[in-house]
Formats: C-alpha cells, sequence, structure tokens
C-alpha cells in the first residue's frame, strides 16, 4: 500500500473538513519533495470520527501504538500513533484537533492532488506554524524549503497569519530568527 492509497482510503472514510494533512507529506505539497516515513494528519476532535480512523487504518494493517493524553480529564487523546508491519508509510500519526489553531487549520486546508487523489492539506502558513511548533533541524529545513519554493513560484507566504499564531504559542523568537535567515 502506498501513502495516497492509505490517504485515500482515509479521506474515503473521513469525509471532507474532518482532517488534513500536515508534516512532511503536507511540506512536500508546497516544496520539492523529500523522503518521510509517515503521514501526520490533524483531525477533528469527534470522537464518531476518532472510531473511523481507527477503524480505517486497522483494515490497512495498522494498530494503534500509542495514545497520548496530557489531561488525564479529557475523554480524547491528544495523539494517536498507528504502526504497520507491511503498509508503506510504516506510521500514521493523528493529532487531535483541539485548539483554535488546529481548528482553523482544518477550515483552511487547501485541496491538492496526490497520487491521483483530492485532498486536504494544510495551507503553507499553517504548514510552517507546525513547523515552528516542533522546531527540530528538519522542521526548521522544512521551513525554508517551503517559503523559499513559494517566494520562486510567485507566492507569498502570508506572515501576518503565521505571526498571529506564532505570538499565541508564544513562539516570536523562533520566527525573528527564521525570518532573519530567509533574508538572508
Amino acid at each position: 500500500m502506498t501513502p495516497a492509497e492509505v490517504l485515500g482510503a482515509i479521506a474515503r472514510a473521513a469525509g471532507a473538513g474532518t482532517f488534513a494533512i500536515v508534516g512532511a507529506v503536507a511540506r512536500n505539497a508546497w516544496a520539492p519533495p523529500r523522503a518521510t516515513t509517515d503521514i501526520d494528519l490533524a483531525v477533528s476532535a469527534a470522537p464518531p470520527l476518532l472510531v473511523t480512523l481507527e477503524q480505517t487504518l486497522g483494515s490497512l494493517g495498522y494498530r494503534c501504538v500509542r495514545r497520548q493524553q496530557a489531561d488525564p480529564a479529557d475523554p480524547l487523546p491528544d495523539i494517536l500513533v498507528f504502526r504497520s508491519q507491511v503498509a508503506e508509510p510504516r506510521q500514521v500519526d493523528l493529532l487531535v484537533a483541539k485548539t483554535a489553531f488546529e481548528v482553523e487549520v482544518l477550515r483552511r486546508a487547501v485541496t491538492v492532488q496526490m497520487g491521483g487523489t483530492a485532498l486536504p492539506v494544510a495551507t503553507p502558513e499553517d504548514l510552517v506554524i507546525y513547523k515552528l511548533i516542533a522546531n527540530r533541524p528538519r522542521d526548521r529545513d522544512d521551513i525554508r524549503a517551503v517559503a523559499r519554493t513559494q517566494q520562486r513560484a510567485g507566492r507569498s507566504i502570508d506572515w501576518g497569519h503565521v505571526d498571529r499564531w506564532v505570538k499565541y504559542w508564544g513562539l516570536a523568537d523562533r520566527l525573528s530568527a527564521l525570518r532573519r535567515e530567509l533574508e538572508e
């Protein structure tokens, strides 16, 4: 099974407006592709949807190996991690949309053709925000690749949108450093 087939199955099961591709697969929609071993999805915080996605992934050979939950009193997990011994990619991460930012990511997602299937992908701006939150060296490389590719294509990043959410997450110092580097 290919990543496009996994995403197509998820799209058929989940329905419109319930998820958006984030992470490296989204990065690959906005910049020259790089290898990745997983699929990251922001998903609506609706319990029936989470059950549907778990069943769909189970039918594709994935099993849930981790349920991460910051607040034990919250009935919903924050992150669900699925792994497969046979499917490609080997891992699918579901990031449950509980914050205003994550809900907005789902609302703002744009449709991109991947493997012959129309799929919702986080905008370049929202991807930059996710990558600033994670802030690993690879995430910073991804931000640079997306920003430079968008610039070469004549599309500018809406830095005002990024700024708004960076302030919300308290990441202004990370964004300032990144913007200085992009201007060089």
